[in-house]
């Protein structure tokens, strides 16, 4: 984790008693993660003394945005946000599923504006604020980001679906954001996943009771960790 990102930390004599990571995204946005506080420090402002340093050095380098998300139930971490003026974007829930070896009818796509045509008159466009989950981290959609999704090879597009599935390096794992294609979309993700080879695919996606119930019927189950993923934005 240390060898990915950068790493805030929080000193008091000579301790380190408050961390968190620091990466930027795709957009030059900067993502907070891994925010930990010493049991002993806590309520004594140390987490926000490393937010306003992320902010500082956002200033510093004129990136557009902080993002982070937070689970639902972790009251206290969206007070902290809050109070530290990040907005509520949506909420998003991971879930899994091994892959079929089945065909997708899915192909790789350079043509970044026909999906984001499909991507803006989705339910997971509507319900999700415009954003979406990539490399880790979640970003609003724009035709330059898919861009680069499709110079990666990572743009799939199929008959009035889009989905972009990426994967980090030495990784069983597929990702995928399914843009457009509803249930349809779903699984042919997961199939996209198999044909090129991955074991399993997760996702995120907005915690709508129509998506959920799309993903269900395509396969996916809960993910351990991330099923009530409340993401938050300030701009810089």
């Amino acid at each position: 984790m240390i060898a990915a990102r950068e790493i805030l930390i929080a000193e008091e004599r000579g301790l380190i008693v408050a961390m968190m990571g620091v990466t930027p995204c795709l957009d030059r946005a900067l993502w907070l993660g891994q925010a930990r506080t010493h049991p002993d420090f806590r309520r004594q402002g140390y987490a926000q003394r490393l937010v306003e340093a992320a902010r500082a050095r956002a200033r510093r380098e004129r990136r557009p945005a902080l993002r982070l998300w937070t689970s639902e139930r972790n009251l206290a971490a969206q007070r902290l946000a809050e109070s530290a003026g990040f907005r509520r974007i949506a909420v998003f829930t991971r879930r899994v599923a091994r892959t079929r070896r089945a065909p997708s009818g899915l192909r790789t796509s350079r043509r970044p504006a026909e999906a984001l045509r499909l991507w803006r008159r989705s339910l997971f466009c509507r319900q999700g604020g415009g954003h979406i989950a990539y490399q880790w981290h979640f970003l609003p959609l724009t035709q330059n980001m898919l861009k680069k999704m499709a110079a990666r090879n990572e743009l799939l597009v199929g008959q009035d679906i889009a989905v972009v599935l990426w994967t980090e390096e030495e990784r069983r794992t597929a990702f995928a954001s399914v843009l457009a294609g509803g249930q349809r979309g779903l699984t042919a993700a997961r199939r996209a996943a198999g044909e090129r080879g991955y074991a399993a695919v997760q996702t995120f996606l907005p915690r709508d009771p129509r998506i959920v119930r799309w993903a269900r019927e395509a396969g996916f189950i809960k993910g351990s960790w991330g099923t009530r993923a409340v993401l938050y934005e300030r701009r810089v």
